[in-house]
Order: C-alpha cells, then sequence, then structure tokens
C-alpha cells in the first residue's frame, strides 16, 4: 500500500483589477491594504472604511466598514512594523466613528495634528505597546512624553 501526501493549495492574497476598481482575491489582509493605500490612493488621498471594505470583501455595506474599523488598531500596527503610520481621521459628531485613512506623508498641519490625536488615544485605550508608541513617534518626528 502506498501512502498519499495531501497537497495544501493556499491562496496568495492580492489585489485584482476589475475593471476601474481593485477587489482582494482572499478578504481582509494587512498587506492589501497597504496595497490598496498606496496604489489606488497613491499615498496622498484619504480613502474611508467604506471604501477599504469595498476593495476587501467585494460590498460597501455598514458591515464590512464596521468590520475595517475595528482592524484599525491591527492595521496601524502592521504598517508600523514596515515603518509607516496610518493616520486616522475621527468624526467627533458621530461619537469618535473613524471617517477616513491614510499613510502618513510627513506634512504639517491638519495631517499631524490628527495623527497625534490619534496615538494619543490609541496609547490611552491600551491599543499599542511602548515600543509601537516610540516607533511611531519616531515617524511622526515628535517627542512622545513618558507616563
Amino acid at each position: 500500500m502506498s501512502e498519499e501526501k495531501a497537497i495544501k493549495i493556499v491562496a496568495q492574497p492580492a489585489l485584482t483589477k476589475i475593471g476601474d476598481r481593485s477587489v482582494s482575491t482572499i478578504g481582509f489582509r494587512t498587506p492589501l491594504a497597504l496595497q490598496h493605500l498606496t496604489e489606488d490612493h497613491n499615498e496622498t488621498e484619504w480613502c474611508s472604511p467604506e471604501c477599504m471594505g469595498k476593495v476587501m470583501f467585494g460590498r460597501k455595506t455598514a458591515r464590512n466598514s464596521e468590520s475595517i474599523r475595528k482592524r484599525i488598531p491591527n492595521i496601524v500596527k502592521g504598517f508600523l512594523s514596515k515603518g509607516l503610520f496610518l493616520v486616522v481621521e475621527y468624526n467627533w459628531s458621530k461619537h469618535g466613528q473613524i471617517q477616513a485613512m491614510k499613510i502618513y506623508q510627513g506634512e504639517g498641519g491638519l495631517e499631524k495634528q490628527a495623527a497625534i490625536i490619534q496615538l494619543d488615544r490609541m496609547k490611552r485605550r491600551k491599543e499599542l505597546t511602548d515600543a509601537n508608541i516610540r516607533a511611531a513617534s519616531t515617524i511622526l518626528g515628535i517627542e512622545w512624553p513618558k507616563d
């Protein structure tokens, strides 16, 4: 009797172009979020959770948008490991709901202010380790106070 070995085929995550839009072939993955922000938004444009949800899950629904919002802390950590910072803009009239995101470009003004507010919020919620906070403050070019 011969032994048969099962071969497991693992799908590689990728963004596929369908017409003029990108769609994930395997659902949400942090590298695909980075690819979407760099290729489809040219790293300078803001991306809404609805847009990211449509790319990652194929449909623009409230459930998909909320799923993206819940993944933001992990996306930020994944980007920090690559030396990038994901700036998140909050809508304070909707109780701090995330309304947009983009890769930090080192610009001053509103982008840097949003990044500092986000970093402070994530620190208070204990969503980032001290090492991640130090990495983020280095990327942002700020001196983060120690408590």
